[in-house]
């Protein structure tokens, strides 16, 4: 059968969920009814505090040193590509020159717990340099922002 039939087959068809016999009955399993296998390592984002800045020193030697870390990863340490964008590629899983919006997460923590993790991720600042960043096309133009 191909796509098409299959689609004109499925569409206004009632179809079942996967799992909805297990949801009725009580007895699906959530990820936190699972107990966690020995060892489970637990990760924080280390994240952007400024809407548009160069990252200028990223220091994370007492991330490194916190309690229970195992390790720290920046965009540096991905194989490959370090972009996630779907369609258009222009969006990195860990910011490694520049962070475009508050939050963008610009390293990875793994440690023993989730509060190890956590701990280590806020504890560190990036020496970042603010840049412009104007919320309309005429602040932009009129600061003679890049383009």
């Amino acid at each position: 059968m191909n796509d098409r039939a299959l689609a004109q087959t499925l569409i206004g068809a009632a179809a079942a969920h996967d799992s909805a016999h297990l949801h009725v009955a009580g007895e699906a399993a959530y990820v936190d009814d699972l107990v966690e296998p020995r060892g489970t390592l637990h990760a924080a984002l280390g994240k952007s505090e400024k809407p548009h800045a160069r990252i200028r020193r990223l220091d994370l030697a007492a991330v490194r040193a916190a309690p229970g870390v195992v390790a720290v990863l920046t965009g540096a340490d991905i194989p490959g590509v370090n972009d996630v964008g779907p369609i258009i590629h222009d969006e990195p899983i860990l910011a490694d020159a520049l962070v475009q919006y508050v939050g963008q997460p610009i390293f990875a923590v793994a440690a023993t717990s989730v509060n190890a993790a956590r701990r280590a991720a806020i504890g560190s600042r990036p020496a970042l340099i603010s840049m412009v960043c104007s919320a309309d096309s005429r602040s932009t133009v009129a600061t003679n922002a890049p383009r």
